[in-house]
């Protein structure tokens, strides 16, 4: 016994030096964590403290083993929230991202999370986490929320919702392939229409690398409202497989847009009769399409149930390749608008219908017209397929059966057939690939039409909820964040502080303004000018203050001079004023001219007149012009006021005068007081005969005098305004 007890112990001394104790890492910043990185292990776990994490470039890059990842996790999951400006980049292998919510911020330059820094991941996973709402101001602005670079990496169990600007949401990037990357169990949801291209899910490569192989698989998801672009998913390589994913009001279609051998397998699409909505979209060579779904998928043309397209002869890789070699089997169609188009956008370009495709199996029900074609297809295979429709649309061929085929529908909301359906083991033809259901029970010897083979196994794939993909930690309240922005100079308190509140926490936030500035609102998803503000938190929140420059407000005043005749001079001048300076207008006629009377803002006829600034104001002088009766150097003029005509006047009237001597003449009106009220004239004149036509649509009825002072002679008359 002893001696076994000293070799026990010579063991463990031998052993030590090879046995590895994981390390966790306490971090509270992106500097902490690129410092532990530096001497992680593999088997070690970074610690993300709970909170706000504001403007923070987070770099994860290091290696870890097989089955010995380094984990970057939250400390709680969803209680580490990334905000502002916040990205995530990953380089090295075998590293795990865990636990992380990026909400209501946005990329100011690549994606939110790229698997790449300086090289590309390898193994590399991220999991439980979310992307929400992290949109910059403007639609326009394109970046991805998640580029896949490198290979044999997982994103699985996360949450995007809510991106509303340019850019696919997910995209897997050459060059380095083939990828084996695995995009499972997440939820995609509600992405409004962007407009224009751009605008999908989730893309798998690009056109011009198309032709390569990717090997990327995207299984159990679901997909809900993802509204942005017709392609909804948008297949652009080679060898990728979408399984048992559930699209749910998608207005688009899952699009095999470039690329060839891909399959698509016991995925469930649901329309809910939106007239947007569509399936699976054929474009290239050798692709599969079995044991599908499709259910009130009311779209037309390009997002239809199923369209196979015509392609482009000597197609370039962005364009449409010949559809050959397709195989459509045991799927199962109900109400479906436009179940089948065969040579799909046909068109002066479009011009090679599919090719050598395979139509199998399928079943059929619907009230419309089941196949529309707009090409004919070449060496179409028709077999097995059992279909009820209002018509057919083309001549039955050998391969359909137009029967009811007797489904009904079942407690788990699916069409499923009767015991004693024709579909029952009239399945034909050699698939013996196809090995089970949508359902995923076993297809056994005899195997039925449609996607759903009737069986009492456990039924392993059903149409996928939000509880069934989503983060674990959304599965139970969690706490939500508010983030605080501000225009102008200032600052915000929050009470209770922190920025992460359970939901009905009241929280009231105090504005600030800086020396100099002053708060005006608060906007985002409050709007108020209470300061300070009580919010009840309900949800995730982006609130802004607004701070101005705490000096009076400023205003413009524009003068113009109608037609012509003379200037306005201000007094002080400028034309920008603080509110309520008083500002002076001084009407000065040209030689030969004279002022009538103001508009706009003034409408009297005072001269010089007044205005108090309290908005932007615009003013209008009016001249108007003295005309010269008479005018002879050799001829002798007398100095005469004549009697105004007409007289009495309602507007307008007229004034003559001569003057024999040449100087400085003007002419005023008083009131029968005696006070003056208004200038006619004022300016130099040589010896003549004028007249000066006056304008009183300002003077109420009444007596009035007008006097002429020139440098040799004052005289005065009266007259009468009648209204």
């Amino acid at each position: 016994m002893r001696n076994n007890v000293k070799i026990f112990g010579v063991l463990i001394i031998l052993l030590l030096p090879h046995i590895v104790f994981a390390t966790n890492y306490y971090v509270t910043s992106p500097t902490e964590i690129r410092n532990a990185m530096n001497t992680a292990q593999p088997g070690d776990t970074l610690i993300m403290a709970n909170g706000v994490w504001t403007n923070a470039a987070i770099i994860f890059k290091g290696n870890g083993a097989d089955g010995n990842p380094i984990v970057l996790r939250a400390e709680r999951p969803g209680y580490v929230i990334l905000n502002g400006t916040s990205t995530l980049r990953i380089s090295g292998s075998y590293l795990v991202t865990d636990g992380l919510r990026f909400v209501n911020g946005y990329s100011p330059s690549g994606a939110v999370i790229e698997f790449r820094w300086g090289s590309y991941a390898q193994h590399c996973r991220i999991t439980n986490c979310a992307i929400v709402d992290y949109n910059p101001p403007g639609k326009s602005t394109d970046y991805k929320w998640v580029s896949l670079y490198g290979q044999y990496n997982r994103v699985d169990h996360c949450y995007f919702t809510g991106k509303n600007h340019a850019g696919t949401t997910l995209v897997v990037w050459f060059p380095s392939h083939p990828h084996y990357h695995l995009i499972d169990h997440n939820y995609f949801g509600y992405r409004p229409p962007l407009g224009e291209n751009g605008g999908e899910t989730i893309r798998v490569g690009t056109s011009d690398w198309s032709m390569e192989d990717s090997y990327t698989t995207v299984k159990s998801n679901l997909f809900e409202r993802c509204n942005g672009e017709i392609e909804i998913i948008s297949n652009k390589s080679c060898e990728n497989i979408y399984r048992y994913n559930t699209f749910v009001e998608c207005e688009g279609a899952l699009t095999l847009r470039h690329g060839n051998r891909c399959t698509v397998a016991g995925n469930f699409f649901f329309g809910n009769r939106n007239d947007a909505t569509g399936g699976v979209r054929i474009i290239g060579e050798d692709h599969k399409i079995y044991n599908n779904y499709f259910c009130g998928l009311y779209g037309s043309s390009l997002k239809s149930a199923l369209p196979i397209m015509n392609g482009v002869p000597d197609s370039p890789l962005n364009r449409y390749f010949q559809v050959k070699n397709a195989l459509v089997a045991f799927n199962t169609f109900i109400d479906c608008r436009y179940t089948m188009i065969l040579g799909a956008g046909e068109d002066s370009e479009l011009t090679l219908p599919p090719e050598n495709c395979t139509i199998a199996n399928n079943v059929v029900l619907t009230n419309y017209k089941i196949i529309t074609q707009e090409d004919t297809p070449i060496n179409l295979t028709w077999e097995g397929n059992i279909m009820q429709g209002s018509s057919l649309g083309i001549s039955r061929p050998d391969g359909i059966t137009l029967d009811d085929p007797q489904l009904y529908f079942a407690e788990d909301s699916l069409w499923r057939p009767e015991s004693t359906s024709p579909v029952v083991g009239a399945a034909v033809g050699d698939y013996a690939f196809i090995i089970d259901d949508f359902d995923g029970q076993s297809r056994g010897q005899t195997l039925e039409v449609g996607a759903d083979q009737l069986s009492n196994e456990p039924v392993i794939h059903r149409p996928l909820k939000a509880v069934d993909v989503m983060p674990e930690w959304m599965k139970n309240p969690v706490p939500v964040a508010v983030r605080i922005l501000q225009t102008g100079a200032g600052s915000v308190t929050l009470d209770p502080p922190g920025g992460i509140y359970e939901m009905g926490t009241e929280v009231n936030l105090t504005a600030t303004p800086d020396s100099g500035w002053k708060f005006v609102t608060w906007d985002g998803d409050v709007t108020s000018t209470e300061n300070p503000l009580s919010v009840s938190i309900s949800d995730d929140m982006t609130i802004r203050a607004v701070f101005a420059e705490d000096a009076p407000a400023r205003y413009n005043l524009s003068v113009f001079v109608f037609s012509s005749g003379g200037h306005v001079e201000l007094d002080p001048a400028g034309g920008n004023y603080f509110e309520g300076t008083v500002v002076k207008l001084t009407a000065v006629p040209d030689s030969g001219w004279a002022f009538d009377h103001w508009e706009g803002a003034l409408t009297e006829n005072a001269n010089p007149d007044s205005i108090v600034m309290d908005g932007d104001k615009m003013v209008l002088g009016v001249f108007s012009q003295i005309t010269r009766i008479a005018e002879n150097d050799n001829q002798q003029f007398e100095n005469h006021l004549y009697q105004n005509y007409p007289n009495p006047f309602n507007a307008e009237t007229n004034i003559n005068f001569s003057i024999r001597t040449s100087g400085k003449t003007t002419i005023q009106i008083f009131d029968v007081m005696g006070r003056a009220i208004l200038t006619l004239l004022d300016q130099y004149l040589t010896p003549g005969s004028y007249n000066l036509s006056f304008n009183a649509s300002q003077l109420v009825s009444g007596v009035y005098i007008y006097k002429i002072d020139s440098s040799d002679f004052i005289a005065v008359r009266k007259m009468i305004v009648m209204k």
